[in-house]
C-alpha cells in the first residue's frame, strides 16, 4: 500500500477515535437529512409540514402535484372518519372529486414528473376506494390499522355446525342461481339479495368495532369471507352485462 495513503488512513482513524465519532450519529444525520428532503416540494422546494404532505398538491403558488404519501390512511385520503360504517354516497362523491383533479388524462401536457405523480396518485385513490367500498376489505383494512400485528392474518373461527351448514347452504343456492342467469335483471336481483344476506354481518361487524371487541370482528369477517366467491361471480356477471357496479 502507498505509504502516504497508509499514513493518511492512520491519521483519519486517530482523529475519529479522539473525537469519538459515533457511526449511529452519522447514519442518523443522513437519515434525518433524507427524511427532511422528502418533505420538500419537488418543484418549488418549499418545506412541507406533515399535514401538507398529505395533500395532493403543493400549497405554493404553482399548485404542482405532489407524490402520494404512503403513510396516509385510506380514510384520510377521502377525509372521512376512521369507522367501519361509512356513507357510501359521500365516499363515491369524494372519489369522483379526487379523480376530476388527478386523472392522468389531465396531465398529458405536463412534465414527466407530473405525469408519474398523477398516475401514482390516481392508483392510490382507486385502491383506497376499492377497499373502502367493500364491506369485507374495509373490515380487514380497519383491523390492520387498529391491530397491525395481525396485518397478514384473519383468524379462522370455528362456527357451530348449524351456523356453518346454513352459510354453506346459502352459498350453494346462490351459485346455482348464478349458473342459470341469462338476463341483466336477474343479476341486479341477485346482487340485491347478496346485500341483504351480508347486511346482518355488517351490522355485527360495526357493533364489534364500536365496542372494540376485535376478536368478534375477526369472527364476523371470517364468516363474511365465505361469500367472497359469490361476490366475485356476481361482479363478473355485471361486467358481462355492462351493469355499473358502484
Amino acid at each position: 500500500m502507498n505509504i502516504c495513503l497508509l499514513n493518511s488512513f492512520k491519521n483519519a482513524v486517530e482523529i475519529n477515535v479522539q473525537k469519538r465519532i459515533d457511526c449511529k450519529q452519522i447514519i442518523s444525520f443522513y437519515k434525518t437529512d433524507f427524511q427532511r428532503s422528502s418533505y420538500s416540494c419537488w418543484s418549488c422546494k418549499k418545506n412541507l409540514n406533515e399535514l401538507e404532505t398529505k395533500s395532493q398538491f403543493c400549497p405554493c403558488d404553482k399548485k404542482v402535484i405532489l407524490p402520494p404519501n404512503n403513510n396516509i390512511s385510506y380514510f384520510e385520503i377521502f377525509n372521512i372518519n376512521m369507522d367501519y360504517r361509512i356513507d357510501m354516497t359521500e365516499l363515491t362523491k369524494k372519489f369522483r372529486q379526487n379523480m376530476r383533479k388527478l386523472h392522468p388524462d389531465l396531465f398529458t401536457m405536463k412534465s414527466d414528473v407530473e405525469k408519474k405523480y398523477s398516475a401514482d396518485q390516481s392508483s392510490l385513490i382507486n385502491k383506497a376506494y376499492d377497499v373502502l367500498k367493500n364491506p369485507i376489505k374495509r373490515g380487514e383494512y380497519l383491523l390492520n390499522l387498529i391491530e397491525p400485528k395481525h396485518a397478514s392474518e384473519i383468524i379462522e373461527f370455528h362456527e357451530s355446525d348449524s351456523e356453518k351448514k346454513q352459510i354453506l347452504m346459502e352459498i350453494l343456492e346462490l351459485n346455482e342461481i348464478i349458473d342459470e342467469i341469462k338476463l341483466p335483471k336477474e343479476v341486479a336481483e341477485l346482487a340485491q339479495r347478496l346485500e341483504e344476506i351480508m347486511k346482518p354481518f355488517e351490522d355485527d361487524l360495526e357493533k364489534a368495532f364500536n365496542s372494540k371487541d376485535y376478536n368478534q370482528a375477526y369472527s364476523v369477517i371470517s364468516k363474511m369471507k365465505y361469500f367472497k366467491n359469490v361476490e366475485e361471480r356476481i361482479k363478473d356477471l355485471q361486467l358481462k352485462f355492462n351493469i355499473e357496479n358502484s
